[in-house]
């Protein structure tokens, strides 16, 4: 029902039913939908509001481990035992995001060393290569020796070798396998499944 332009109003009929009627109709029912419409986005902002917290939560707690994980670093001790039952501990400490700060000590223990044990250790990714054969440990250092082990053993000799670069290399590629000599911290062989597909030629 709407005002016409002399004065009077004007009725306009959808069937049997007057459009005013059915504009009211409609203005009800949209109503009537949009309440359970709020409900429905209400819930779904609380949905993701929990989600959005959840995930700072676990963010949180990731990031934690990881700072306790860097600040505790990377443990690794070896252990070399005498023909005559004498033992002696190669410990290293690695610390940062890729391990890539390293302490190292080598002592008649096995030591839980920290980033601040200075004293009687050495800093420095890899700072040797080892041998322990027949008794004896084996350093070998690339152009000068620049670690002496302050510990005294009864059965255990501990020999320091100083060596060229290009020997020194020969050495270290065998290190990387495990092949008679080690690297500290020392490498762990990765076996590799038998169908697994090779790179291509060069």
């Amino acid at each position: 029902m709407v005002a016409g332009s002399c004065g009077f109003t004007k009725k306009y009929y959808l069937g049997r039913e007057y459009s005013v009627r059915f504009h009211r109709q409609l203005l009800e029912a949209a109503k009537r939908y949009a309440k359970p419409m709020k409900a429905r986005t209400t819930k779904n902002q609380l949905i993701r509001y929990r989600m959005f917290k959840l995930s700072i939560v676990i963010a949180s707690l990731a990031l934690l481990g990881s700072c306790n994980s860097n600040a505790e670093g990377t443990l690794n001790h070896e252990e070399l035992i005498s023909l005559n039952g004498e033992r002696i501990y190669i410990n290293s400490l690695n610390w940062g995001v890729t391990d890539d700060s390293q302490i190292t000590l080598i002592t008649d223990r096995s030591e839980n060393i920290k980033s601040t044990d200075t004293i009687e250790s050495i800093k420095g990714l890899e700072p040797f290569i080892y041998k322990f054969e027949k008794d004896t440990l084996n350093l070998y250092f690339k152009d000068s020796v620049t670690y002496k082990v302050n510990k005294e053993f009864n059965y255990i000799r501990i020999a320091y070798h100083k060596l060229n670069a290009k020997k020194y290399n020969e050495i270290y590629k065998k290190a990387m396998q495990n092949d008679e000599f080690h690297a500290i911290p020392k490498r762990v062989k990765t076996d590799y499944p038998a169908d697994m597909p090779k790179g291509p030629r060069k």
